[in-house]
C-alpha cells in the first residue's frame, strides 16, 4: 500500500511507539520485534533509547519498589509456615492517584454520569483480588466513561502469597494512612474546578470480612455448640439464624443495628480485654477480632454483587443436584425393598442382571452417607478458617495459653490426618459396593464418598442440641422480616457466658445494649433430621428403668476366675487358621517375598510393589521369631492408664514386651510401665506427620533418638496398605539400618492381614479391620503359637 502510493518510507513521530505499547499492553522485548517488522515493511519509528527518555518523566510520580515481605504459606505438607516471598507496591498510592486524576482531566475524560455523581465529587474505588498464585491491589477513578475497564484499574501493590488475614495487614498495611487522607481530600482540576473525593471499598466477601475485622464470612466459629449464633453479616450485626427467616408473619418485626467501625472499634477492644483475643469468643464480640485495615465507612463499602450471584447459582445447582441424587436413590430404595422382595419377581432372573448387583448395600450405604454429605462442605471452610485463624493468633495474641488451645483445636482437622485415613479406606475391598457393578470411580467421586464416611464420627461428635443463649440486639434499622413461629420475647435477660460491656460514651456516640431472649423452635427441631432417634417420655422413662434393672444385677464381687481350656482351644483353633502363620511366618521375609515377585496391597489384593534389589535388602532373611517360645508375655498400651500404678517391675519381668505406638519412655514414667522392650508397634504414617516424611537430617535424628529409648527391639510396621504406607516404611527401614540403631524393622506379610480381615469378618465386625485389630491379632498370635 505504501508504494501505490509512492512513500517507500514512513517515518512514526516521537511518543507514538510509548502510546501504542501502554495501549497494546507490550513488554519492551514484543516492542522490539514490532519494531523489526515495521521495519521490513519500510516503517521507520524512533529507538528505545527515545521512548525510554520519554516515558521516564511520566512514570517520575510513580516509583515502584519491591521487597521481600515475611508472608505466610502452606508448604509441601500443607502446612502453614512463613517464608519470604516477593511483593512489589508504588511508594505513593496518593501521588499516584493525583497523577491519575490529572492526567484523565486534562484528556478531558472526568464525567459525572448524568448526575449519578455529584458535580463536586471524584469517587475512587480501593479493590483487591486474589488470582494466579498473587494478590492484587488496585484504584480505579469512577468519573470515567467505563470505570470497571480493564485500562482504568490500576494496581498499585501486589504480592505473591494468599490474602489471608496476617498477609493482607503485613503487605498492605503501608497505604491505611493514604487511603484515610483520600477521605474528603480538597482537589482543584486543570479547569481551576474545586473538587473532594469519597473512597469505596470492593473485593469478594471473604476478602472485605478480613478487611474489616470479622471471623470469617461463612459465620463458622471455634467450638461453637451453635454457629448459628455467630453474625457473619458486614453490613449488620445479625444472627446467621436470623438470616434464614421466612418473611409469612406480617406481624414479625426484628431491630437489627448496622454495623459502623466506631462500634467495630470498641468491640475489638473488648474482644481483645474481656475475651483476651481468644476466637473461641468471637460471638460474644459480634464477630469482631481484629481492627479494620483501612478507615472506608461501611456504606461505602460496594456490595459483591458479581460473587453473591455466582454463589446462588452455585446453591442453586447444588440443590438440583442433591435433588436428582435423592430421586435416583429413592428409586433403587423402592428397587431394593419393593421389587425384589416381591414374590412375583425371578430371582434367577434377577441374578442374571448384573448391574443389580450388590444393589442393597449400595443404597443402604447412601442412605447413612446422605446423612452427613451436607456438612462436608462446612467442615471443609472450618478447617480453613482455623488454619488462617491460627496464624493471625500468633501474630497478634499475648496469652500463649490461647494461642496453644487454638493449635491443638487445628490439628484435630490436620488434613494429612484426614488424607491418612482415606488412603486405607480407598484400598479396602469392601468400600467396592458403593461403586456400581462393572465400573470404576473416577478420584473426585472416590473423594466425596470416602470423605464423607471418614466424617461420620466428627459430624456425630460436632452435632450438639443447644438452646439460643441471649444476645445484645442495638438500636438501628427496623427491618421487617417473617418466621413461621413466633419465637422472639422481649423478655431481658443477662448477657451469655463472655458477655461485654459496650455502654460506651464517645463523642456524640452513645451505644445502650437491649438483651432479649429467644425462645426454642419446636416446630423446626422436629423437622431435623436427627429428631427420629429422640424417643418420648415414656419410652425414655421405660428404658431407664429397664438399664437400671441390668445395672443392679452385676454382681459387685469379682468370681473366681475359672480357665476353660475347651473353649480356649477352640478360640485359638479358630484365631491361627492358616498354617503357614504359625512359628513366625507372618512376617515378609526374603524366604517367602523373592526377588521380582510382586507385594498385593493389604486390602483388595492389587498390585502394590515390585520386590527390586534394594526391597529385598529390606526384609530379614528368616522370620526371628520361627521356632521361638515365650512363657510370658507384656503388652503395654500408649493410653496413659498405667499412670502412678507401680507396675514397671512386673512388666520388666516378662520374656516378650510389647508396646504400641512408640509411647514415650521417658524416665518420669519407668516406674510405671517399665523399661524393656522388645516389640513396638508403629503406624506408617507417623512417620510423615511425626518426623516430615524424614526429608531433613533434624528429623532423621528426632526418630532415631524416639527409637533409641527402646534398644535392641523389633520395629513392627504394617506397611503395604499403600504406596506412601509403604515408601514410608521402607525409607525408615534403610534409615535404622544404615545408622548405628540396634533396632530391626519387621512387616507383617500380605497373608497375616488378610487372615486378620477373615477372621473378623467372620466373627462379625462388618467394619474395615484398622491397625488396632491386627495389633490385638499380633498378641493373640504370640500368646497361642509363640
Amino acid at each position: 500500500m505504501l508504494k501505490k502510493v509512492k512513500l517507500d518510507r514512513v517515518q512514526i513521530p516521537d511518543g507514538h511507539l510509548l502510546s501504542a505499547k501502554a495501549d497494546l499492553n507490550l513488554t519492551y522485548h514484543q516492542t522490539r520485534g514490532l519494531k523489526r517488522w515495521l521495519k521490513d515493511q519500510g516503517v521507520a519509528m524512533k529507538s528505545e533509547k527515545t521512548t525510554r527518555r520519554i516515558a521516564n518523566p511520566l512514570l517520575q510520580p510513580h516509583a515502584v519498589t519491591g521487597e521481600l515481605l515475611p508472608l505466610t504459606t502452606k508448604d509441601n505438607e500443607g502446612c502453614r509456615t512463613v517464608k519470604l516471598l516477593p511483593s512489589a507496591a508504588v511508594q505513593s498510592m496518593a501521588v499516584t492517584v493525583e497523577d491519575n486524576i490529572m492526567r484523565n482531566a486534562e484528556a478531558g475524560n472526568l464525567t459525572w454520569h448524568q448526575g449519578l455523581i455529584p458535580q463536586d465529587e471524584l469517587w475512587i474505588k480501593i479493590l483487591g483480588d486474589h488470582g494466579g498464585g498473587t494478590f492484587k491491589m488496585a484504584f480505579q477513578i469512577l468519573n470515567v466513561g467505563n470505570p470497571n475497564s480493564k485500562t482504568n484499574t490500576v494496581v498499585f501493590s501486589l504480592f505473591s502469597a494468599k490474602d489471608t488475614r496476617e498477609n493482607l495487614r503485613t503487605a498492605t498495611s503501608r497505604f491505611a494512612t493514604e487511603i484515610g487522607e483520600l477521605r474528603g481530600k480538597q482537589w482543584r482540576l486543570p479547569d481551576g474546578c474545586e473538587m473532594h473525593s469519597h473512597v469505596f471499598a470492593a473485593g469478594d466477601y471473604a476478602q472485605l470480612s478480613m478487611w474489616y475485622g470479622i471471623s470469617g464470612a461463612a459465620g463458622h466459629e471455634l467450638n461453637a455448640d451453635d454457629d448459628t449464633e455467630t453474625y457473619p453479616c458486614l453490613y449488620f450485626e445479625v444472627r446467621k439464624e436470623c438470616l434464614n427467616l421466612e418473611a409469612d408473619d406480617d406481624d414479625m418485626f426484628l431491630v437489627i443495628p448496622n454495623r459502623s467501625l466506631d462500634r467495630m472499634s470498641i468491640q475489638h477492644r473488648n474482644f481483645m480485654q474481656n475475651g483476651r483475643g481468644n476466637v473461641k469468643y468471637a460471638k460474644h464480640f459480634k464477630n469482631v477480632i481484629a481492627p479494620a485495615m483501612f478507615n472506608i465507612p461501611l456504606n461505602q463499602v460496594c456490595i459483591p454483587g458479581l460473587h453473591l450471584s455466582l454463589g446462588i447459582f452455585h446453591k442453586l445447582y447444588s440443590m438440583m443436584e442433591k435433588a436428582l441424587n435423592d430421586l435416583d436413590r429413592t428409586i433403587a430404595s423402592h428397587l431394593v425393598r419393593d421389587v425384589l422382595q416381591d414374590e412375583d419377581v425371578d430371582e434367577a432372573e434377577v441374578l442374571h442382571r448384573h448391574h443389580l448387583h450388590g444393589l442393597t448395600p449400595y443404597v443402604e450405604a447412601v442412605e447413612e452417607a446422605g446423612l452427613i454429605v451436607d456438612r462436608v462442605e462446612n467442615i471443609t471452610a472450618e478447617i480453613n478458617s482455623l488454619e488462617n485463624d491460627l496464624a493471625w493468633a500468633f501474630l497478634q495474641s499475648d496469652d500463649a495459653e490461647d494461642v496453644i488451645d487454638l493449635k491443638e483445636e487445628a490439628e484435630r482437622f490436620r488434613t494429612t490426618h484426614i488424607f491418612v485415613q482415606l488412603r486405607r479406606l480407598s484400598d479396602d475391598s469392601s468400600a467396592s459396593y458403593l461403586i456400581p457393578h462393572g465400573k470404576k470411580m473416577n478420584k473426585r467421586q472416590c473423594f466425596l464418598v470416602l470423605l464423607s464416611v471418614v466424617l461420620v464420627w466428627l459430624v456425630i461428635a460436632m452435632f450438639r442440641s443447644g438452646h439460643a443463649s441471649p444476645t445484645d440486639i442495638l438500636p438501628g434499622r427496623l427491618l421487617k422480616i417473617g418466621a413461621k413461629t413466633s419465637w422472639i420475647s422481649n423478655k431481658k435477660v443477662n448477657d451469655g457466658d463472655i458477655g461485654t460491656q459496650d455502654n460506651v460514651t464517645n463523642g456524640s456516640m452513645e451505644l445502650n445494649m437491649t438483651p432479649v431472649e429467644m425462645k426454642k423452635d419446636v416446630q423446626k427441631r422436629k423437622k431435623h433430621p436427627y429428631y427420629k432417634y429422640v424417643p418420648n417420655e415414656a419410652d425414655a422413662r421405660e428404658k431407664f428403668l429397664t438399664d437400671q434393672k441390668v445395672v443392679q444385677s452385676v454382681p459387685t464381687e469379682v468370681p473366681e476366675w475359672v480357665y476353660n481350656k475347651t473353649a480356649g482351644d477352640l478360640f485359638r483353633k479358630g484365631l491361627i487358621h492358616d498354617v503357614d502363620l504359625q512359628n513366625g511366618n507372618f512376617l515378609t521375609t526374603q524366604e517367602n517375598t523373592p526377588v521380582n515377585s510382586t507385594i498385593t496391597r493389604y486390602t483388595g489384593g492389587a498390585p502394590l510393589l515390585k520386590v527390586s534389589t534394594d526391597v529385598f535388602k529390606s526384609f530379614p532373611k528368616e522370620s526371628p521369631f520361627k521356632s521361638s517360645y515365650f512363657n510370658t508375655c507384656s503388652v503395654v498400651g500408649n493410653g496413659g492408664i498405667l499412670k502412678e500404678s507401680g507396675c514397671g517391675k512386673e512388666i520388666d519381668a516378662s520374656e516378650f514386651i510389647i508396646r504400641c505406638n512408640m509411647a514415650p519412655m521417658d524416665d518420669n514414667y519407668l516406674e510405671d510401665i517399665g523399661k524393656k522392650t522388645s516389640l513396638i508397634t508403629f503406624n506408617a504414617d507417623m512417620i510423615s506427620y511425626r518426623y516430615d516424611s524424614l526429608k531433613k537430617p533434624g528429623s532423621v535424628e528426632a526418630f532415631l533418638r524416639d527409637l533409641s529409648a527402646y534398644g535392641d527391639s523389633y520395629l513392627w510396621i504394617p506397611a503395604f496398605f499403600s504406596k506412601s504406607y509403604a515408601n514410608w516404611a521402607l525409607l525408615s527401614e534403610r534409615v535404622i539400618r544404615e545408622s548405628d540403631a540396634t533396632a530391626e524393622v519387621i512387616f507383617p506379610h500380605v497373608d497375616f492381614i488378610k487372615s486378620v480381615h477373615s477372621y473378623w469378618r467372620r466373627q462379625g465386625l462388618k467394619a474395615a479391620s484398622t491397625t488396632g485389630t491386627h495389633r490385638k491379632h499380633l498378641i493373640f498370635i504370640f500368646i497361642f503359637s509363640l
